[in-house]
């Protein structure tokens, strides 16, 4: 059953994403070109694989809603897990209610996309290597799909290395983040990130359980959470330090692409091709 459900809701969710990007851009180019730029983006965006047949990635579509939002949906869709998907397609049956992990995935999902579009709103509103230049649509949407992006997608649409320090590191916490467990993402994931902070508002609280939506989660996921975020910490700063030991220059952006490439992210702040053969 889940195998079939992957094949359809992969099937559904990129031939829709294929027409509605085919829309927006027949009218731009031939449509042969148009079509197979549609295909090609569509697949890339579901499977966050951030490959894309344009120089500077969806930066000449920053202004265009119908582009960024249909790419941001297929990045979201393919981020939220094949078993997420299953559980919101049982939304038809009578006395639905999700399971914990739909829960979890959905809030957590919902809550670094608010916020990091927010953030990177007030934190770029005037950069002018960012959004300063855009309208204030403009502005909304590249705030918003740089929400979703370091979700392990990889495209962008304002230049990665023109963003503030603080917006750079708010995306290398997204980017360890990650999507969420049984998608095409990759990173700790969501269910982890939220694990942790559950633990940590319990252990405040001076609550001896962990409860979420009248559920209780056992100490043995958070147990887990904590053994998966430790090893990919660790695993990012050392790569980041042997980096920073055989290319030089500024850390930051060292660790930017150790952890995009962790992540399996692709977002570059431009460190990947003057890379030493060691550091490749």
């Amino acid at each position: 059953r889940l195998v079939r459900l992957v094949l359809l809701a992969t099937a559904v969710c990129e031939g829709l994403g294929t027409v509605l990007l085919f829309v927006q851009w027949a009218g731009r180019y031939p449509a042969p070109r148009a079509l197979a730029l549609a295909a090609f983006h569509s697949v890339s965006a579901f499977n966050n694989a951030g490959f894309d047949l344009f120089s500077v990635s969806l930066q000449p579509f920053v202004e265009e809603a119908g582009v960024v939002l249909v790419m941001a949906g297929l990045i979201i869709l393919g981020g939220l897990g094949f078993v997420v998907l299953a559980d919101l397609w049982g939304m038809r049956r009578e006395h639905w209610r999700p399971t914990l992990h739909t829960f979890m995935v959905l809030r957590v999902t919902a809550l670094l996309i608010g916020l990091g579009t927010l953030f990177i709103l007030v934190l770029e509103w005037n950069n002018p290597l960012t959004l300063g230049p855009l309208s204030l649509k403009g502005k909304i949407l590249a705030a918003f799909f740089h929400a979703v992006t370091p979700r392990t997608a990889g495209f962008s649409v304002v230049p990665v290395a023109g963003f503030t320090v603080p917006t750079l590191v708010l995306i290398i916490v997204f980017m360890f983040v990650g999507a969420s467990p049984g998608g095409t993402g990759g990173g700790t994931k969501t269910t982890t990130f939220a694990a942790l902070l559950l633990a940590v508002w319990a252990t405040v609280r001076g609550y001896p359980e962990i409860t979420v939506h009248d559920r209780r989660l056992p100490w043995d996921v958070v147990q887990r959470a904590l053994a998966i975020t430790m090893i990919s910490l660790t695993l990012v700063l050392v790569v980041s330090m042997a980096l920073s030991l055989t290319e030089g220059g500024q850390y930051l952006p060292l660790l930017f692409e150790s952890t995009s490439a962790f992540g399996t992210v692709g977002l570059s702040t431009g460190v990947t091709p003057d890379l030493s053969p060691s550091g490749r």
